[in-house]
């Protein structure tokens, strides 16, 4: 074979490969480097709600993982959920609550997730001053979600009482124990009588350890 002949076949075959890489139908064939890579929590299955959560942690901007880990602790994902006290649905809603922020049907789980939403909103603008960051912030809400914002601040005029910074959540939950006594109780910044709130420690602990567990999915 001619060095000739050897150029125009090897020009000829880098010719048809050009071609090839431009037809549509082989083109269909290759994956993009884009289609090999994926932000690791689009991967993560934790309910049957997630593309939900998902939509509703963006207007809470949160990360989708923490709204999920609240909803499972409050319901285990069950739509038709309904507490001894009668908070109903995915998000756990006393029915006035749920009323107040538009959900009239409760275990309609979009409904129910908003209205739970925008509850957090408001949580969050009562201890936006207050956290001492982003972290504490969501601390304070969710204990807020669990108790009651008017328990929360007994907690935290009781931190302040005691000297403490109650810009941080740890401070303020560990005054809650001596909320149950008659010499706190009589205090004048003490608004909402007696406080049992073990279980809002642990509402707070729980959450944020699920969260942590499924950010490592």
């Amino acid at each position: 074979m001619s060095r000739t002949v050897a150029i125009k076949r090897c020009a000829l075959f880098l010719a048809v490969l050009a071609c090839l890489g431009s037809c549509d139908f082989f083109r269909g064939w290759r994956k993009s480097p884009a289609q090999d890579i994926e932000p690791a929590d689009t991967l993560a299955v934790i309910s049957p709600y997630d593309s939900l959560i998902r939509v509703w942690a963006d207007t809470l901007e949160w990360d989708w993982r923490l709204l999920a880990a609240l909803i499972e602790k409050e319901s285990k994902f069950n739509p038709q959920a309904v507490s001894p006290s009668g908070a109903q649905g995915l998000m756990q809603l006393l029915p006035r609550t749920a009323s107040h922020y538009g959900c009239t049907d409760p275990s309609d789980p979009e409904q129910n997730i908003r209205a739970g939403v925008r509850l957090l909103l408001v949580l969050e603008d009562r201890y936006r001053d207050l956290a001492a960051n982003r972290d504490e912030l969501t601390k304070f809400t969710l204990a807020a979600y669990n108790a009651g914002s008017g328990h929360i601040q007994d907690c935290i005029n009781h931190a302040r009482h005691l000297g403490l910074d109650a810009s941080f959540w740890q401070n303020v939950a560990s005054a809650i124990p001596s909320m149950q006594n008659d010499s706190v109780l009589a205090l004048d910044h003490i608004k909402h009588g007696e406080f049992y709130g073990r279980e809002t420690i642990s509402f707070v602990k729980q959450i944020l350890a699920t969260f942590n567990r499924y950010r490592e999915l």
